[in-house]
C-alpha cells in the first residue's frame, strides 16, 4: 500500500480492486484505533450511550471496547459475514484469518444480534451453534415508495424494450457478488425456471471485480446451466 493511501477517513483501496486479506486487516486496524480516538473524544463532551451498536468486522473491537468502558449492551446488525464472502469474494484462505477472528469475537461479545433473514440466521448459527440464541430476524420494512419514487412507467417499458424481448420476464438484480446473496443458487435453478417461462435475468454487480474467484465461477457457471442468452455478466 502506499503511504498517500488515506487511513482514516472512508473505506480507501483495501476494499476494491487488488486488495489482499493482510491489507484489508492493517486498513482496518489504523482505521479502528482512529475512529475509536475519535469517538472516545466526543463521548467525553456528552452523555454516555444508552446501547452500542456494531456493524461489521471493522468497527467490532470499537464496539466491545466502548461496551467494556460503559458497561452498556452491545448490539450487532448482520448485513453479511465475512467467513461466508473471505474465499468467494478475495481468495483469501478461510482459516487461519485475523479478519474472520475479529468477526467472531465482535459477534461473541454482542448482547443482540440483528439480521434481516432467515437464510443470514442459519449461516451464522451454521458456523457459531452458541450464539443461536442471541440473534433476532428483523426485516428491514422500509416503505421505498415514500422516500424513493420509483421510475416512471415510460422509463420501465424502455428499458424493457432495451433489455428483453416481449415475451420475457425480467429480474434485474443490483448487488455485491456474495454467497450469501445466493446468486450462484439462482444461477443454477436458471434452467428449471426458464422451463416454466421466458425470462431475462440481468445481474449487475457492484464493488467487485470482475477478477474475483466468485464471479470466475459465475461467468464458468452461466454457459453450462445453458441460460447464457438469459444470464448476461456485465460487469
Amino acid at each position: 500500500m502506499s503511504d498517500q493511501d488515506n487511513w482514516t477517513t472512508g473505506f480507501a483501496r483495501p476494499y476494491f480492486v487488488g486488495a489482499t486479506a493482510e491489507e484489508r486487516w492493517e486498513y482496518g486496524e489504523r482505521w479502528s484505533e482512529s475512529t475509536f480516538l475519535k469517538t472516545s473524544s466526543v463521548l467525553e463532551q456528552s452523555d454516555p450511550p444508552d446501547i452500542v451498536y456494531n456493524h461489521g468486522w471493522m468497527t467490532a473491537s470499537i464496539a466491545t471496547r466502548l461496551k467494556d468502558r460503559y458497561s452498556v449492551p452491545l448490539v450487532s446488525h448482520v448485513r453479511f459475514l465475512d467467513f461466508d464472502d473471505a474465499e468467494a469474494c478475495w481468495g483469501a484462505a478461510i482459516e487461519p484469518n485475523r479478519i474472520l477472528e475479529r468477526e467472531r469475537q465482535g459477534l461473541e461479545a454482542s448482547d443482540a444480534i440483528v439480521v434481516s433473514t432467515k437464510h443470514l440466521r442459519d449461516l451464522i448459527s451454521g458456523r457459531y451453534p452458541h450464539l443461536t440464541d442471541k440473534i433476532s430476524i428483523m426485516p428491514l420494512g422500509i416503505p421505498y415508495g415514500q422516500y424513493f419514487p420509483g421510475p416512471s412507467a415510460s422509463k420501465v417499458s424502455a428499458f424493457r424494450n432495451k433489455v428483453a424481448a416481449p415475451n420475457e420476464r425480467v429480474v434485474l438484480l443490483a448487488g455485491r457478488i456474495a454467497r450469501v446473496n445466493g446468486i450462484d443458487i439462482l444461477i443454477d435453478a436458471m434452467p428449471q425456471i426458464l422451463l416454466r417461462c421466458p425470462l431475462r435475468f440481468i445481474p449487475v454487480f457492484c464493488s467487485v471485480a470482475t477478477h474475483t474467484p466468485i464471479w470466475r465461477a459465475m461467468a464458468q457457471k452461466s454457459p453450462r446451466s445453458a441460460t447464457t442468452s438469459g444470464v448476461p455478466l456485465p460487469g
